[in-house]
């Protein structure tokens, strides 16, 4: 009945939405209205219904990270299993920290993990073509590369000094 008067479009497009998200297969809402062509709003709203009314509305607020640093991995052509799972370890860490304070890991943040590592691996990834392979943008990713440092205690001008390993293990957190 929570869907009376709704397309068949937008039922089908929420509904392999929530099930792409309880099997745990990454993927995003914009993602998914890019493929289905049913506007997101719409897709996240029945979405959302679908899993109040199944009774499992936490679906939506957790994010399978090593299924999108894959994802963005094979978008950015990248098949250096090292760096990726070297973004996983920072990007794990950086969501605990954040779900301790109430926040929420968002995409933005995922561009912001993947250009820090970019940085301490020494790769070449610009912020341009990692925000587009994540789906944000350039001044979001350069936003919260400035709150992780933050959170890490870390200024901007001494990243270029440390190892991953170093800001992971070696700094104390805010």
């Amino acid at each position: 009945n929570s869907m009376r008067g709704i397309s068949i479009e937008i039922r089908a497009a929420s509904l392999t939405y929530y099930i792409l998200k309880e099997v745990g297969i990454a993927t995003t809402i914009k993602r998914h209205e890019k493929i289905t062509k049913v506007n997101k709003k719409d897709i996240s709203k029945q979405a959302k219904k679908i899993a109040t009314v199944l009774g499992k509305p936490w679906i939506f607020s957790q994010i399978n990270l090593d299924g999108l640093v894959e994802h963005i991995g094979y978008q950015l052509s990248c098949k250096d299993t090292k760096f990726l799972g070297k973004v996983k370890k920072l990007a794990e860490q950086i969501q605990t920290i954040l779900l301790q304070r109430g926040e929420i890991f968002t995409s933005a943040y995922l561009a912001a993990t993947f250009y820090l590592v970019n940085i301490f691996e020494r790769k070449h990834y610009t912020q341009i073509e990692l925000a587009k392979a994540i789906g944000t943008t350039e001044v979001s990713l350069r936003t919260n590369v400035k709150k992780i440092l933050n959170m890490y205690g870390v200024e901007s001008n001494r990243i270029l000094y440390y190892t991953l390993d170093d800001f992971m293990l070696g700094v104390k957190i805010r």
